[in-house]
């Protein structure tokens, strides 16, 4: 085999041919694979658009056979309404009155077996109104109305349910054609005097009620609206009734949206994981105790200019479990909110600890032989396979809003609680906030058996948000060198804040020169105790703050 002499013969110069060394081969082979990784670069950044345009197909696919799924179990509102005008035309010729028929949101899609059992109550309720409510032309124009009626049926999704209205403008409903009724079956005239017009209203839904005052074949059969109420139980839906004598009747059904697939909003409080349907948030804002006043023991919120209810969930559900329910990685608001839901006067604020974000779930029906609370409408499978509840924040809010007031935050200016954040508890709490487990756990030993009770923070950011989630205290002891938030930014952050600025704060420290005491006392200590403390001195220190007194030891 012939070997190439590396340098050039001897014959030829430098100007005449080229030189090579190990060097010119090293760097060609360097060369060489360049360009070879530049071509494998090239066939890797085809590949990744050759997957990109899989990856989309995919999607496609998938969103195809997601919403042929979702056709497959929910149908429009219209496949049971198609029916509906041409059998008020056939009332009408037959009755003499002339109605106009209104639909609004055909297109709701709601789910089969819910659509079938809303066929007989929704016509129910349309045969109701004509009979019971729209006059004839004749009496209409005597009373200046137009001679045609109007029957308006309205579909709206609202969130986690689907609100269905049955609007006539006839005559209305006449409670006291309601109370004579009532008495005939026997109800006391105490109670019927006593009764509100809402009370009233309700016993139309009662079985065999009715107040026609003869029985036809059309309605007034005995068979009442009490059957409408059934059905709806069947599928956990309720139903209301407004009225206003001689402008009209209207029937509101609210039922759980129960749809394939659903785009929700992941939130949690106090370790509870939950879901709201997206649309049915208005807007998420930060937390600020200052913007919160009390009003005749009810908290409020101002928000955009407008006053709202704030509902802490806390106050009407009990949470027993361990915190396990908690996803894995990092919410998207990992810090005290308040999620704003509904419209105009209905609008509230609910409290919430974090937000972990929106995600697409599948929905399933709870079927169970005990009612839900108010306010839970069914449940969403997580990616994992994991439920969580779908909540009507809107309704639970309500719920809540009907219990017996309860102080909820530290320090808050309700009726309930004095300025200084006193707690009903016959047990003052105090807050330890050290960066040594050590001396938490030393510290809590004492407080506890001289008849404390003691929640623990492992530095100043850990006790600022706990405080901030609502964690009622009475006093708190404080270290100032620590990691994250010494206790000079604690004092800083909590005097800054209208709740916490008359909160009793001692500092406790192995720093004992006046520098440092004086820099804590400036900033809004309370005391200033110097490590090591006897138990006695802390007790006795401990006893000061809790009746007002400022000290320093």
């Amino acid at each position: 085999m012939a070997v190439w002499p590396v340098t050039a013969p001897a014959q030829f110069d430098a100007l005449e041919l080229d030189r090579y060394t190990d060097l010119h081969l090293l760097s060609q082979e360097q060369m060489e694979t360049i360009v070879q990784l530049q071509e494998v670069a090239a066939d890797v950044e085809l590949s990744l658009q050759e997957m990109g345009q899989a990856v989309r197909g995919l999607d496609r696919v998938s969103r195809t056979v997601q919403e042929r799924a979702n056709n497959l179990q929910m149908r429009p509102l219209s496949d049971i309404t198609v029916r509906f005008p041409r059998i008020l035309r056939d009332w009408s010729v037959q009755f003499g009155k002339a109605v106009n028929f209104k639909l609004i949101g055909a297109g709701t899609l709601l789910d089969r077996e819910l659509l079938t059992l809303l066929s007989d109550p929704l016509l129910h309720l349309l045969r109701n109104a004509f009979d019971h409510g729209i006059e004839t032309p004749e009496v209409r124009q005597s009373l200046g109305k137009s001679p045609e009626a109007t029957i308006t049926l309205q579909a709206v999704p609202t969130g986690a349910q689907i609100l269905i209205t049955i609007s006539d403008d006839g005559r209305g409903i006449d409670l006291e054609a309601i109370c004579d009724r009532a008495y005939q079956r026997g109800l006391s005239p105490e109670l019927l005097a006593n009764a509100t017009p809402e009370d009233l209203l309700a016993l139309i839904f009662e079985p065999g009620f009715t107040t026609a005052k003869e029985v036809t074949e059309f309605s007034g059969r005995g068979v009442g609206l009490d059957v409408v109420r059934t059905n709806l139980e069947q599928v956990r839906g309720k139903i209301q009734v407004t009225t206003e004598l001689g402008r009209g009747t209207t029937f509101t059904i609210a039922l759980p949206y129960n749809p394939a697939i659903l785009p929700i909003l992941l939130l949690e409080s106090h370790k509870w994981l939950f879901a709201i349907a997206a649309d049915s948030l208005r807007e998420i804002t930060d937390y600020q105790p200052e913007q919160l006043e009390w009003v005749e023991g009810q908290e409020w919120l101002q928000w955009q200019g407008q006053r709202l209810r704030l509902t802490r969930l806390r106050k009407g559900l009990q949470f027993h479990h361990d915190g396990q329910t908690r996803l894995e990685g990092k919410p998207v608001i990992a810090r005290p909110s308040i999620v704003v839901v509904g419209q105009g006067e209905e609008a509230r604020g609910v409290y919430v600890d974090a937000v972990w974000g929106e995600q697409e779930v599948a929905i399933r029906r709870i079927v169970s032989p005990l009612p839900l609370p108010p306010g839970f409408v069914s449940a969403g499978l997580l990616g994992d396979g994991r439920p969580v509840p779908l909540v009507d924040l809107l309704a639970l809010s309500h719920w809540i809003e009907g219990m017996p007031t309860l102080t909820m935050a530290v320090g808050e200016t309700a009726k309930e609680l004095p300025e200084t954040g006193k707690q009903p508890d016959a047990k003052p709490v105090i807050l330890v906030v050290d960066d040594s487990i050590n001396v938490r756990q030393y510290l809590a030993l004492i407080l506890e058996r001289a008849g404390y009770r003691v929640e623990q923070a492992k530095d100043g950011q850990d006790a600022l948000e706990k405080l901030l989630k609502g964690l009622q205290v009475r006093a708190m002891l404080c270290d100032i060198e620590m990691p994250r938030l010494d206790g000079y930014g604690v004092l800083t952050q909590l005097r800054a804040h209208k709740t916490f600025r008359d909160l009793p704060i001692a500092m406790l420290s192995s720093r004992s020169n006046e520098k440092h005491r004086k820099l804590a006392m400036n900033l809004g200590a309370s005391a200033y105790l110097t490590k090591p403390c006897t138990d006695q001195t802390l007790l006795a220190s401990i006893e000061k703050l809790l009746a007002g007194e400022l000290t320093a030891v």
